[in-house]
């Protein structure tokens, strides 16, 4: 435990671990989508934003830190394309699993699914608006975005190429 830490008040240690879980669960999407209309508020009414009212602190760090979380999603297509993959090899050893136990696993852990389409899903879903409103509380986050947008027709345009086949 540091100095800090070590010397702080109970109610200044009780708000580290308050910080500590605000920034675990932003990791947790079930918990980001609790949250995120709330996050969307924030965001397109970010003149409004008072950093000493803690819930909103809260929401702007699950913000960031979710949007850190799916980062790979807004790096250049090549590395974007690698992550996915490495990932859906999991999720496709999983569903292998599941088959041999004779269940049927969901599409996304299903080797016979197509990649192309469900990082489509996912990106439109899950990603698009954790960018999309990380873009409106910093506008000078606008690349990110535009890399997403990137990423999402490289996406597009493999799964064409995939049904073409």
């Amino acid at each position: 435990m540091s100095t800090k830490t070590a010397n702080a008040s109970k109610d200044e240690r009780a708000a580290i671990l308050e910080h500590i879980q605000v920034v675990i669960s932003a990791t947790d999407l079930a918990q980001h989508f609790k949250h995120l209309k709330d996050i969307k508020h924030l965001a397109q009414h970010r003149s409004d934003y008072n950093s000493s009212d803690v819930s909103q602190r809260n929401l702007l760090t699950s913000l960031v830190t979710t949007a850190s979380d799916l980062s790979g999603v807004v790096k250049p297509f090549p590395v974007d394309r690698s992550i996915a993959v490495h990932i859906y090899d999991e999720f496709f050893e999983q569903g292998d699993e599941e088959k041999r136990l004779g269940l049927i696993p969901q599409s996304m852990m299903d080797r016979n699914g197509a990649v192309p389409k469900e990082q489509l899903g996912f990106l439109d879903f899950v990603v698009k608006d954790v960018f999309v409103a990380l873009t409106q509380f910093f506008p000078e986050a606008q690349p990110i975005l535009s890399q997403l947008e990137i990423n999402r027709a490289a996406w597009d345009s493999d799964l064409k190429k995939a049904q073409q086949q």
